[in-house]
């Protein structure tokens, strides 16, 4: 497999989630040949824990083991996050109602035989749901504990399944914006992973370890190696820099985008705040 080529000029590098997966899913079996240099194969294979004692690759630092990662690839992250929503993320339009009108596609025959003037059944007209493109940061200090991640990561998985779940069909994108992520460059660059795409029928569990613990110090470790290695670099083993961000939800009505910010060092996952953006911004899309 060739990945694909850094546009020149850009420093942001893309990589879809389905090719992640499957590299990640070889990784874990010892397989690093997607990668061309000598020491990205090498640090590949030690972010997801092929060259650790599975049972012994779970820390205070990473949360998770080899084999949690791989059955999440597997069969999904099925997180107790996403079940029971139903106040989570409110409906932003009124569901249809059947209603009896002067005219409509239906004649009902009963009210026709009583008399009534108004005898044709129809179902009210439903408000469309734009789409919308949820573009989450995600990437933190390495001195941060793994509980701040996993919790950014549980309310992540609310955001997008309540939203999912409420008919908005949403395309997600999680990205690292660091610098020094390259041996041989200290430049600013982004690793994107493309989540899922608008109008892309796939079932939430097939790209729910992307939203698991495992997301930030594992699979975006992953495509941080696949970034390198297309642009002919040798990831740093520290995995770059970041400095700055806040905790924010931010609604971009121009560019039906959600754009989720989190602090680079952070004591704790400020989930009220979280929600609370998050709340004003489902008004915004609701245009209320």
């Amino acid at each position: 497999m060739k990945f694909p080529v850094p546009v020149p000029g850009l420093d942001r590098y893309t990589v879809e989630w389905e090719l992640l997966r499957e590299v990640t899913q070889r990784l874990i079996n010892g397989d690093a040949s997607d990668f061309t240099r000598t020491a990205n194969k090498r640090r590949a294979k030690h972010v997801v824990g092929s060259l650790t004692d599975p049972d012994t690759f779970r820390d205070d630092w990473r949360g998770f083991t080899t084999n949690q990662l791989n059955d999440w690839l597997a069969k999904g992250y099925q997180s107790p996050a996403i079940h029971g929503l139903r106040d989570f993320a409110p409906p932003i339009r009124e569901k249809r109602r059947y209603v009896v009108t002067e005219d409509g596609d239906e004649m009902l025959i009963d009210l026709v035989l009583g008399g009534a003037d108004s005898f044709y059944g129809d179902f009210t007209t439903q408000d469309q749901i734009p789409g919308l493109a949820i573009d989450a940061e995600i990437g933190m200090v390495a001195s941060n504990n793994n509980r701040v991640l996993i919790d950014y990561f549980k309310w992540l998985n609310r955001v997008i399944y309540s939203l999912d779940s409420i008919g908005i069909d949403c395309e997600v994108t999680l990205r690292y914006e660091c610098r020094n992520l390259f041996n041989q460059s200290g430049a600013k660059t982004a690793t994107v992973v493309a989540v899922k795409r608008e109008n892309q029928k796939t079932d939430f569990l097939s790209w729910s370890p992307m939203i698991s613990p495992a997301s930030f110090r594992s699979l975006m470790f992953v495509a941080n190696t696949i970034n390198a290695d297309a642009r002919g670099y040798d990831v740093s083993d520290g995995q770059g820099s970041r400095s700055g961000g806040r905790w924010s939800v931010e609604y971009q009505p121009e560019h039906s985008t959600l754009r989720l910010d989190c602090e680079w060092s952070s004591r704790a996952f400020p989930l009220d705040s979280m929600q609370s953006q998050f709340e004003q911004c489902l008004k915004q899309i609701k245009g209320k």
